[in-house]
């Protein structure tokens, strides 16, 4: 997934637009499905780039989803605006998913909620930009929680548009290294070469020792109330 942004950090540098959309494309003739949120910049470009793979089906012919775009109005609304004919071409080859009723406007509130979707929908979650303040670093948070796999790739020092990048590397986010494409078979493939950090690790670690504990719990309390009876 490539997390949305808040409204503050929607002016990707060139270089981030390009990435996203090179690796969306590159993750989607993969057979990958590209998870995004509609928003202006970065989720705008990784939504064309899986447009642009041109994969329609599987090895067993069976259609596949380019892209899924998690919208915070109702269906009957786009927005931004500017995204009107990108939203009918995701329908075209995607789905357009929204928790809420028809109607519904673009209320600020409902950008940062609808994040969790798209962190629960990916299998990981990939940050190509993000200000200190982005929406993505929710996002991003949110994965890490539920046991994702968390990228982010470093920028420069000096655009504020990599800070956020190198706070969620520092943290333990998992750095994203070179990319490789290449074609075994007719067929794309990638390679993707990364440096875990450990505070994630560690993280996710926790988390499913506390999922374990609580299966436990629940075996020894249904084991207890069986006797009981």
């Amino acid at each position: 997934s490539f997390p949305t942004r808040r409204s503050s950090d929607l002016n990707p540098t060139p270089q981030g637009a390009q990435t996203a959309e090179q690796l969306s494309e590159a993750l989607a003739r993969a057979g990958l499905c590209v998870v995004s949120g509609l928003a202006l910049g970065v989720d705008g470009a990784a939504h064309r780039g899986a447009l642009q793979s041109g994969n329609s089906a599987d090895v067993h012919n069976i259609p596949m989803l380019r892209t899924i775009a998690v919208v915070g109005t109702g269906l009957d609304r786009v927005y931004p605006r500017q995204h009107h004919a990108l939203a009918q071409a995701i329908t075209q080859h995607g789905w357009l998913l929204s928790e809420y009723p028809l109607g519904t406007p673009p209320l600020a509130h409902h950008f940062p909620r609808r994040n969790r979707l798209i962190a629960a929908l990916g299998l990981g979650t990939l940050v190509v930009e993000a200000a200190l303040q982005s929406g993505s670093l929710i996002t991003a948070h949110l994965a890490l929680e539920l046991g994702r796999e968390v990228m982010a790739i470093p920028g420069s020092i000096h655009a504020p548009q990599s800070r956020g990048c190198h706070a969620l590397t520092k943290e333990g986010g998992t750095t994203l290294i070179p990319l490789q494409l290449y074609f075994k078979d007719g067929k794309a493939k990638i390679e993707i070469a990364v440096a875990r950090g450990k505070k994630a690790h560690d993280k996710r670690a926790a988390l499913k020792e506390r999922q374990d504990s609580r299966e436990i719990e629940r075996e020894v309390s249904r084991r207890k109330t069986g006797k009981d009876f």
